[in-house]
C-alpha cells in the first residue's frame, strides 16, 4: 500500500493536517473563503472547530473527495481486510515522504488549489464515478485524460507542481520500495489509480525492470459487467 492507515500513522496524518497552535485558517485564507468552506464540508461531517485547524492543503485534498459513506476509506478498509486474513501490509512510502509536497507547497498556490475545489466541490462525486467507472473498464487512458481535465483547471504552474512532485516522484519512490518485495515473495499492491498510467507511471516503470503486466480477467471483469448491468 502506499502507506500503512494503522492509528499511529493516523494520528499523526491529524497532526499535519493541523495549523501551528494559535493559528487558525480562516486567518489564513480570509473569512469569505473560510466561510465557504465550512458550508462546503458540512456535508462531510468536520466540524467547525476542527476546520479552523486545517492547513489549507488538508482542506483542498478533503473536497477533492467525495464525502466517506461507510466511515471506511479504501485504504483502510483493504488495510483491515488483509490483516484480518494474517497478510503483512507493507507501506511503500513514509507519511513524511507522502505529504511532504504538500508541506512544501507555496501558500499562494495552496490558496489557488482550494479555490478551485471551492468551485468544483459539487461535481466532486460525479468526476469521482466518472474515474471508477474508467478504472472498472481498465480504460487507463481515460483515467488519465480525466486527471488531466482536472489539472488543466488548476493553472500550469500547480498542475505542473502536482505532477512532478504529487505523481512521478511518488511513483518512482513506490517502485524502488516495491521492487526488492517482488523480488522475494507475491505481493498484492494497492495505490492510487492515478499512480498507474502514463509513461512515468507505476506500470510502465515495473515493465521497464522486466515485470510483464496485464489486467486480471476473472472474476474482476465479470464483477465490473454485474455492477453495469
Amino acid at each position: 500500500m502506499e502507506l500503512v492507515p494503522d492509528l499511529p500513522t493516523l494520528s499523526r496524518l491529524t497532526e499535519y493536517m493541523h495549523l501551528p497552535p494559535g493559528q487558525k485558517l480562516e486567518d489564513v485564507v480570509g473569512r469569505e473563503r473560510f466561510d465557504a468552506l465550512a458550508s462546503a464540508l458540512s456535508s462531510y461531517q468536520v466540524p467547525v472547530g476542527f476546520i479552523s485547524r486545517m492547513k489549507p492543503w488538508a482542506a483542498m485534498m478533503t473536497l477533492s473527495t467525495p464525502p466517506p459513506e461507510t466511515g471506511f476509506f479504501m485504504d483502510l478498509s483493504l488495510s483491515l481486510r488483509a490483516s484480518g486474513n494474517g497478510l503483512k501490509v507493507v507501506g511503500l512510502e513514509t507519511l513524511e515522504q507522502q505529504l511532504s509536497f504538500l508541506e512544501n507547497m507555496p501558500l499562494a498556490m495552496q490558496l489557488s488549489l482550494l479555490d478551485q475545489a471551492l468551485k468544483e466541490f459539487m461535481r466532486v462525486a460525479e468526476v469521482h464515478d466518472q474515474m471508477v467507472d474508467a478504472y472498472l473498464q481498465n480504460d487507463l487512458q481515460k483515467l488519465q485524460e480525466l486527471s488531466d481535465e482536472q489539472l488543466q483547471e488548476v493553472g500550469e504552474e500547480a498542475s505542473r507542481y502536482f505532477i512532478d512532485f504529487g505523481i512521478v516522484a511518488r511513483n518512482r519512490r513506490m517502485a524502488e520500495s516495491l521492487l526488492p518485495q517482488l523480488e522475494t515473495s507475491r505481493v498484492f499492491v494497492a495505490v492510487g489509480a492515478l499512480h498507474l498510467a502514463g509513461e512515468q507511471g507505476l506500470m510502465n516503470l515495473l515493465r521497464r525492470e522486466g515485470y510483464e503486466l496485464r489486467p486480471l480477467d476473472k472474476p474482476f471483469n465479470e464483477a465490473t459487467a454485474r455492477s453495469v448491468d
